[in-house]
């Protein structure tokens, strides 16, 4: 879908009367995903550093081991994405590997929670001191987007994987926060992304009681591309007439990203949805989305705010 078909569609409701809701992911789409990316280690390796006598204690070595490990079994822990809650567990059993420990489960999930609360921690101090720094900067364009659609009276929900903690305080420093009117974080779904469930109960904040899926449009932003994907299969399928803009990642182009689209998001997504989902459907799924390259086109969310501003 090109994005002046995306444009149109949302012209088109307007007219006649419908509502349009938005809804984004957070990191990668209100800040580019490089920020996350070169701290995540950095506060991972903290936030265990600081969990190391509780660890310690667990596996029966020295505080002064564990911490001697911390680089090591984050750097490996990050090998693969994750949520925080995934990498911590994988830190911890890296460092049972490495001493030789198998902890049961109430071990590790007592140490899990401890390392999150540290996290929230050192996520939040982090982003602060970024963001005053100037570090911790926007997507170019967010704001004045976010602005356009908030004078539009357009509104805007996010559904983040990241923890409340941390989300609150990045759109915080971003100058976001006052402009979303509802924030959904990991804490608040039962079943993470590809899952659409989240989606659909954000919609449902942000439409009561005006409005029904079925008499509005909404408009997804994911730099996920198989999050995106199920996400709009998701809400399309409960009646609502969705559409997805993907943010292309690490340098990929949209032709690039649509091939990698249609290679896993079959398999992930009836995992996810227990249940077949074939190409077929995630062709049907492309066809309402598109397609934005921040990478190689910077400003592509300033443009599209002129555009879209148009016809709003």
């Amino acid at each position: 879908m090109s994005v002046e078909s995306l444009v149109a569609v949302i012209g088109d409701a307007r007219r006649d009367g419908r509502r349009v809701f938005w809804q984004h992911d957070m990191d990668g789409v209100h800040f580019p995903l490089r920020l996350l990316r070169q701290y995540q280690p950095v506060w991972l390796e903290a936030a265990v550093g600081r969990a190391a006598g509780d660890i310690a204690s667990a596996m029966s070595v020295s505080p002064a081991a564990v911490t001697e490990k911390v680089k090591q079994v984050v750097a490996g822990a990050l090998e693969n994405p994750g949520d925080w809650l995934e990498l911590t567990a994988r830190c911890l059993r890296r460092l049972g590997d490495a001493f030789d420990v198998s902890l049961d489960a109430p071990h590790e999930q007592f140490l899990v929670t401890q390392i999150i609360k540290h996290l929230d921690v050192v996520t939040v101090e982090s982003v602060r001191t970024l963001g005053e720094e100037g570090v911790w900067t926007e997507m170019p364009g967010m704001r004045d987007f976010l602005l356009m659609l908030r004078d539009k009276g357009i509104p805007i929900g996010i559904l983040t994987g990241a923890r409340r903690p941390y989300a609150e305080a990045t759109l915080e420093a971003l100058g976001h926060k006052e402009l979303v009117q509802h924030l959904m974080t990991r804490e608040d779904v039962e079943v993470p992304k590809p899952h659409p469930s989240g989606w659909v109960v954000n919609l449902g904040a942000l439409a009561e009681p005006s409005a029904e899926g079925s008499q509005s449009v909404t408009v997804l932003t994911e730099d996920n591309a198989v999050n995106a994907i199920g996400a709009v299969y998701g809400l399309v399928e409960a009646g609502v007439d969705a559409y997805g803009i993907i943010v292309c990642r690490d340098g990929a182009c949209p032709q690039q990203t649509c091939t990698k689209i249609l290679e896993q998001c079959p398999e992930k997504l009836s995992r996810s949805l227990n249940r077949q989902i074939t190409e077929s459907d995630v062709t049907g799924v492309v066809a309402r989305c598109t397609f934005f390259d921040p990478d190689n086109d910077p400003h592509t969310f300033t443009r599209f705010n002129t555009a879209l501003s148009s016809v709003l």
